[in-house]
C-alpha cells in the first residue's frame, strides 16, 4: 500500500518538473520588472494607481513636505487693513459693521435734521409719521357699540359709560379722538392630528372614533365660544353725534 503511493507521488513531481521545463523558457523572454500577465513590456512608475472596486484611476495624496518650527517657511510676518470698531473688534472690509458696533448714536436717513437716535433703535420722528399717515388713510365706520381703543395704544373701552368719563376727565380734543373700532380675536379650533403629531407614528392617523368625536364636541364647543379679547381693527370710530355733545356740555359744567 506504501508502494503504490510512493509512486503516485513520485509520478506527480515528474509531471510538475516537466510543466516548470516548458514554462521557464517563456518567463527568461519577459523584461526585468514586468508583470507575466501585463500587457506592458516595462513597469514605469505613476503617480495614478487602478482602483480593484471603481476601475478608474485614483490620484494618490501627494507627500506634505516636511517644515520645521523655526523654518522661514513656517510663518510670516503679513500687514493686515481692515476696518476696527470703537470696542476693538475687528470687521476686515465692513465698514458698516464696524460702525455699528463702535457707534452709539446716529442720524436718521431719511432727514438728518431729526433728532439722533440710538444705533439699535429708530427714528421716532419718522415713526410717528408713518403711523399718523397709516390713520389717516383708514377707513371710518359708524360705532354700534363695540369695543374701541385708541390708535396705537392699549388704552380700551368696552362700555360707553366708560368712555365717557375718560374723555370728560381729559383734555383731548373731540374732532381728533383716533379711537378704532375693536375685532374679536376668536379661539382657534383643534386639530386632533396636528395635536397628536408628536405622539403619532409617521403618516399615522387616529383611529379612535370616540377620541374623535370628543375633539368634534370640543370645535363645536369653540365656535360657539365669546371672543377671548380684542385687538385694534381697520376702521376708526365715528361716535354719535349726540355723545359728543353730551361730553363737550359736561366738561363745561364745573
Amino acid at each position: 500500500m506504501r508502494n503504490s503511493k510512493d509512486a503516485s507521488r513520485h509520478g506527480q513531481r515528474r509531471l510538475l518538473n516537466e510543466r516548470l521545463r516548458n514554462v521557464r523558457p517563456a518567463l527568461d523572454q519577459i523584461p526585468i520588472g514586468a508583470h507575466p500577465y501585463s500587457a506592458r513590456k516595462t513597469c514605469n512608475p505613476s503617480p495614478f494607481k487602478v482602483s480593484r472596486y471603481s476601475g478608474k484611476d485614483e490620484v494618490m495624496p501627494a507627500q506634505k513636505p516636511i517644515i520645521m518650527y523655526d523654518a522661514p517657511e513656517a510663518a510670516s510676518l503679513k500687514t493686515v487693513t481692515g476696518w476696527v470698531s470703537a470696542d476693538g473688534r475687528f470687521f476686515g472690509s465692513n465698514e458698516d459693521l464696524a460702525r455699528y458696533s463702535g457707534a452709539t448714536h446716529r442720524r436718521c436717513e431719511v432727514n438728518p435734521e431729526h433728532k439722533i437716535y440710538e444705533v439699535n433703535s429708530y427714528c421716532k420722528e419718522c415713526h410717528q409719521a408713518r403711523r399718523r399717515a397709516k390713520f389717516a388713510a383708514m377707513p371710518i365706520k359708524d360705532w354700534s357699540g363695540e369695543p374701541l381703543v385708541f390708535f396705537d395704544s392699549d388704552q380700551y373701552f368696552f362700555d360707553v359709560d366708560s368712555l365717557r368719563d375718560y374723555l370728560i376727565e381729559s383734555d383731548i380734543d373731540l374732532a381728533d379722538l383716533k379711537l378704532c373700532i375693536c375685532e374679536p380675536n376668536y379661539p382657534s379650533q383643534i386639530d386632533p392630528a396636528d395635536h397628536f403629531c408628536d405622539d403619532l407614528p409617521e403618516d399615522g392617523e387616529i383611529r379612535d372614533d370616540q377620541l374623535l368625536a370628543a375633539f368634534d364636541l370640543l370645535n363645536e364647543m369653540i365656535r360657539q365660544s365669546e371672543p377671548l379679547s380684542w385687538s385694534e381693527g381697520e376702521y376708526v370710530a365715528q361716535l354719535p353725534q349726540s355723545l359728543i355733545d353730551e361730553i363737550a356740555a359736561a366738561r363745561v359744567t364745573p
